[in-house]
């Protein structure tokens, strides 16, 4: 048995400095116990000057008002000490607390410091503007605006899924997120960004001595429009609904579509076909002839702009399915090829890839692509490609379930990182003005058991399967409980 147990701490800073981020991971292999409390082990290679700093960092960063005002704070300071001067203190200060460096050369010294104390790097690319492009912001907010407008969803289809309704507050993703933002600008900047990825890949394995796992994150947000996204998140969850709608039960992890249930749910939605045409539809759906289908099948047989999605769509007993434009095709097609190459890259390069999860409307295209469409190509032999579950979120457990069965139905190895979340105020006001029922566990103890349920979920299987999981988090009973187990 292969256990991977990791804590996961990620810190990102927006400067305008480039490169990457530094997160680190702490690898146990036995069962050992962990001391939490011996300060001495945990702290062994930092300096007093080192703690001084963090103690001063996080103090700072205590005050809710100087975190909400950071920016304006940081432009201040800016214009005060001019940006040598700025610069100086920053590396002193905050961007030393957070980041590993400015390049390959800054880097690497802290690698060596850290690999020495048994921790190791996962590189994040984590280059931000220092001032969001309002153009890009304002030109997002009329497209979603636009989006609403021209959906071919209507409010009762919003019903099922009113999570993924856009709304203009979609352009402004940055409010209140800890973590960061892409907005999309042209196809060339989606190319671009895709080029700092790869860059972070190849890092990640030249800094990586062998023997060692690497590790790379990235964000789907930035290899295309984000109007696409929302429009696959849309593809994917009607999808799911209109399964519910023909299957014999309600629990989408087990329900089955078959024969029976497939007459009555076209007769229940006033889908006027013969017998011998709704026989012949599900022989086209059930292309195994096991007369049952499963949610994991069905999501495979209705992909976006295929036949069989497109007859469906065209049936108004399932509400309004939503129609993929040959323009969304093609980002679609652009999207996935991004992808691809990265994930090629990563491959070659024999690196992990973990691809962060993000807000609730876009998070139905981002799984699909990472765990219908990656997952299956690259983690036939090991788990090369991570998904991210969000724990503060009512169906993560839900996710996870149907995640892990469809990749034993398949016959790939399952990666996951597991995470609370960062998204909590901005999911939450979100909700309320979209009229959405709130995704989110009411209280942190819910979320807290979530996270540990999901980690007792994964330890199970990982006995008998090829799963791995990173347990990405600051919470000390969650790492005492994942040691235990």
């Amino acid at each position: 048995m292969k256990m991977l147990v990791r804590t996961l701490r990620c810190f990102r800073l927006s400067t305008g400095w480039k490169y990457s981020c530094y997160s680190t991971s702490i690898t146990e292999t036995t069962k050992k116990a962990i001391e939490f409390e011996d300060t001495g082990t945990a702290y062994q290679d930092k300096s007093t000057r080192d703690l001084l700093r963090h103690m001063f960092v996080f103090s700072i960063f205590s005050y809710e008002n100087i975190v909400n005002r950071s920016q304006k704070l940081v432009k201040f300071a800016r214009d005060i000490l001019g940006s040598k001067m700025f610069n100086k203190v920053m590396k002193m200060t905050v961007y030393g607390q957070f980041v590993a460096g400015e390049n390959i050369q800054a880097i690497l010294p802290v690698i060596d410091r850290y690999r020495r104390n048994g921790v190791r790097a996962i590189l994040d690319y984590a280059v931000e503007e220092d001032t969001p492009n309002e153009n890009v912001v304002l030109e997002t907010r009329s497209n979603a605006a636009s989006h609403l407008a021209h959906s071919s969803l209507t409010s009762s289809d919003y019903e099922h899924f009113p999570q993924l309704k856009p709304t203009i507050t979609h352009a402004d993703r940055t409010v209140r997120a800890s973590a960061r933002t892409y907005f999309y600008d042209t196809e060339k900047k989606c190319d671009d960004v895709m080029k700092n990825f790869l860059s972070c890949v190849n890092m990640a394995a030249d800094t990586t001595v062998e023997g060692d796992a690497a590790f790379a994150a990235i964000k789907l947000t930035g290899l295309g429009r984000v109007e696409f996204l929302l429009k696959l998140s849309e593809v994917v969850e009607g999808t799911r609904h209109m399964f519910l709608d023909l299957a014999d039960g309600n629990d989408i992890c087990t329900a089955q579509v078959t024969p029976q249930s497939f007459h009555s749910g076209l007769r229940a939605k006033s889908i006027m076909v013969s017998q011998s045409e709704a026989d012949d539809l599900y022989r086209k759906i059930d292309t195994d002839h096991k007369r049952t289908i499963s949610v994991y099948d069905w999501i495979n047989r209705f992909q976006p702009g295929n036949d069989l999605y497109k007859y469906f769509q065209a049936q108004k007993g399932f509400g309004t399915l939503t129609v993929m434009e040959d323009d969304d095709l093609k980002q679609m097609q652009s999207v996935f090829q991004r992808v691809h190459t990265i994930a090629e890259c990563a491959e070659e390069r024999n690196v992990r890839l973990m691809v962060d999860a993000e807000q609730t409307y876009f998070q139905p295209a981002i799984r699909h692509i990472v765990v219908h469409v990656l997952m299956p190509k690259y983690n036939r032999e090991r788990p090369l490609i991570f998904n991210t579950i969000q724990c503060y979120l009512k169906d993560a457990r839900e996710t996870l379930k149907m995640d892990v069965e469809y990749s034993i139905k398949s016959g790939f190895s399952y990666g996951v990182k597991l995470v609370r979340g960062a998204y909590l105020e901005q999911e939450r006001e979100g909700a309320v003005l979209k009229g959405a029922p709130d995704p989110l566990w009411s209280s942190k103890a819910e979320t807290n058991q979530c996270y540990n349920d999901s980690v007792e979920c994964i330890m199970k299987r990982i006995r008998d399967s090829n799963i791995q999981m990173m347990v990405a988090t600051h919470n000390k009973e969650s790492v005492k409980k994942t040691i235990e187990l």
